[in-house]
């Protein structure tokens, strides 16, 4: 089925989304997860659009096996994490503050900014018009990405390539 959020959501405590193949859940206002240890399911054939601007609380995990497409979406809170294993389509993600995406699928990003002691690990495929690392922000490139700009400054940041990376 589908489900629309045309208010603003909020997710406390312990909230589950599951989305089961062939369901749709749509927020069209901010979805604000300030809760802690949310879970978040997109199983294969499931489709998760956050059309407004998202923050994950702490001790998040998203789990996509499904679509995910978000417009600003921010990770900034400790030991929250993405883990794409569908399509994450996204304009603009912001990871900071100990959260991590782990991508082994299909990753296509406007705009990725990392600061903080963060971490992006990619075993599938990444696609961004812009990348901007800064302090400790960290990517391990263990398969293809393609950046039409890499921008390291503010302190910098690391790009461990184990494959393939145009910029």
């Amino acid at each position: 089925g589908t489900a629309i959020f045309n208010s603003q959501l909020a997710l406390e405590d312990g909230c589950k989304i599951v989305v089961l193949p062939k369901g749709k859940v749509t927020a069209n206002s901010d979805l604000n997860w300030y809760g802690q240890n949310i879970v978040v399911a997109i199983h294969e054939g499931g489709t998760l659009n956050l059309n407004a601007n998202s923050s994950i609380g702490v001790n998040t995990k998203v789990v996509n096996d499904g679509i995910l497409n978000t417009k600003n979406l921010v990770l900034g809170w400790n030991n929250t994490k993405i883990i794409n294993n569908g399509t994450l389509n996204s304009q603009d993600i912001e990871v900071t503050k100990g959260a991590a995406i782990q991508n082994n699928n299909l990753f296509n990003v406007r705009k990725l900014t990392g600061n903080s002691t963060t971490k992006l690990e990619n075993n599938g495929e990444i696609k961004a018009a812009e990348v901007s690392l800064t302090n400790k922000f960290v990517i391990d490139n263990n398969h293809h990405m393609e950046v039409a700009y890499l921008n390291f400054s503010g302190g910098g940041g690391t790009l461990n390539n184990n494959c393939f990376t145009v910029c």
